[in-house]
């Protein structure tokens, strides 16, 4: 399929004024555009922090290199690609050094750019996108501003999903793009998420009114539904079977725990564990070994 066809692609916001932001993000970032100082952008998937990057090179023209952190985390690609990248005098002013997923750099790493980003002030500008800023040192932090990314307003999302689709020349009902929205909002604000299930859901021209939110959803119910069995190893295999957002699931989990009755023997324990596991799911190695010790440590104290 043409990525042009994607909505998520194809109604990109090419201006500021065109992103939807929440009002302290939104001022914060309008006056960088002018001040270009170092940044780092934080906060959840799908909430703009690749998009203000993409704004800042349309609008101001400039020289930018991107580094995905997530492939490349250790020192070698700072010296080689960032340093000289860095150094050297661009032709139209300032430069910005783009690292994506930076949350992901190592100790290492991110020593070498907090001296780097100094000696480089006059010639370039750093911008740091992540997840989760407590993997950021104090270090780089200190030497950036800081701007998180979150609850973009739904009412800006509706609409922006109701003039795509008029655009697009879909039939729909208002209201089921509202219920979309507060669905996705519940979970996680995720601009992204909504313009791709809002895609989905258009068959033939027209809105499906029974939404299907996400192939995930029926992934995690089979795996609560092996946990309620009390078996790891039917959980396991669902695990090993299927890309798993984890953190979709211990948000699933979560949800389904605080709004429905009896779900396990013992639901405020469960949800205990499940807090305490998605909080080390930032910081683990493998994260199903964490998800199945969260299972594990649930059998032990009776909890399903």
């Amino acid at each position: 399929m043409d990525l042009s066809e994607l909505y998520e692609f194809k109604y990109t916001p090419n201006t500021f004024d065109e992103m939807i932001l929440n009002a302290d993000a939104k001022v914060k970032l309008r006056k960088a555009l002018d001040e270009l100082p170092n940044l780092i952008l934080y906060g959840p998937s799908g909430t703009g922090k690749g998009t203000y990057v993409d704004v800042l090179k349309k609008t101001k023209g400039l020289d930018i290199l991107k580094l995905n952190c997530s492939d490349e985390t250790g020192i070698d690609p700072i010296r080689d690609k960032v340093k000289s990248f860095a150094t050297c005098a661009g032709f139209g002013g300032i430069k910005i050094v783009y690292l994506n997923e930076s949350d992901f750099l190592s100790i290492n790493a991110q020593a070498m750019l907090r001296d780097l980003m100094e000696s480089v002030q006059s010639v370039t500008r750093f911008i740091f996108c992540c997840n989760y800023i407590h993997k950021m040192s104090p270090e780089l932090m200190s030497r950036c501003r800081e701007v998180e990314l979150t609850n973009p307003p739904a009412i800006d999302v509706v609409k922006r999903c109701w003039s795509i689709l008029d655009k697009e020349g879909v039939t729909y009902d208002k209201k089921v793009v509202i219920e979309l929205v507060k669905t996705i909002w519940k979970r996680k604000p995720d601009i992204r998420k909504a313009l791709v299930i809002l895609k989905d859901n258009v068959v033939d021209g027209v809105l499906q009114n029974n939404i299907i939110m996400s192939v995930s959803d029926g992934v995690y119910k089979e795996i609560l539904d092996g946990m309620k069995l009390g078996d790891p190893e039917v959980v396991r295999q669902v695990l090993k079977s299927h890309q798993i957002d984890y953190t979709g699931l211990y948000k699933y989990l979560y949800d389904v725990l605080m709004n429905e009755d009896s779900v396990f023997k013992k639901d405020g324990e469960a949800i205990l564990l499940v807090g305490q596991h998605d909080y080390r799911d930032n910081l683990v190695a493998n994260r199903e070994i964490n998800f199945m010790t969260m299972y594990f440590d649930m059998i032990m104290r009776g909890v399903v």
